[in-house]
């Protein structure tokens, strides 16, 4: 707002039609600009949009702030990836001491959220290893944002509509994929992490289903 200073004659509804019709940040920039004679340096609003966004987290995210939940899981991983959140290894979404900016390595954006308070906002060291169960293969993964995804080496977070997150070394950040488009080959589930009984049923049906061929 410090670039509205002298803007005379502000109307607050002409102002969010602005955002309302862009169909991106860039046209959006370009459209304030030339709306108020203003000179909004977009790359400058990227950077300090992106470095608002990353220093905080969302305590708004969480739907159920007493228990470790897969559905807390999947807003945890969409606010990791909305806020660019980098890839470090050993970083479980801390920010770094060197540029402030918050980091997660591909486990540790699942550890993250294991270890984070809420209502502290501070991190403990409750989790130390992420420990997994796969479950079984793609074809069998219920629809339950939260559940975990694995390709034999790295984890992704499931958010629905066929859409992952994860935290990639190879591009060295938190990014959003289609399960399609990945190597992912099973689904899996995490400890600490409860899950609702859409996930108990598939797990149970598996189960069956491994005992009846045996």
């Amino acid at each position: 707002m410090s670039y509205f200073e002298d803007v005379q004659n502000f109307n607050a509804e002409s102002y969010a039609n602005l955002f309302a019709n862009a169909p991106n940040d860039s046209d959006l920039i370009a459209a304030i600009n030339s709306t108020y004679s203003l000179d909004i340096d977009y790359d400058e609003f990227i950077r300090t949009y992106t470095f608002v966004m990353n220093s905080t987290i969302n305590a708004f995210m969480f739907s159920d702030t007493s228990t470790k939940n897969c559905a807390d899981l999947a807003a945890w991983a969409d606010n990791a990836y909305i806020s660019g959140w980098g890839y470090m290894n050993g970083f479980i979404g801390e920010r770094s001491e060197t540029d402030r900016i918050r980091y997660a390595d591909n486990a540790g954006l699942v550890l993250g959220y294991l270890n984070y308070d809420p209502m502290e906002k501070v991190f403990d060291s409750a989790y130390s290893t992420l420990v997994y169960t796969e479950q079984g293969g793609l074809d069998t993964m219920p629809e339950v944002a939260g559940v975990g995804l694995f390709d034999g080496s790295k984890h992704g977070i499931y958010i629905g509509n066929n859409e992952m997150i994860y935290s990639s070394e190879a591009v060295g950040y938190i990014t959003k994929d289609f399960v399609s488009n990945g190597g992912w080959s099973s689904w899996c589930t995490y400890e600490g992490v409860d899950y609702p009984q859409e996930v108990t049923d598939a797990i149970e049906s598996l189960n069956e289903d491994s005992s009846s061929e045996n």
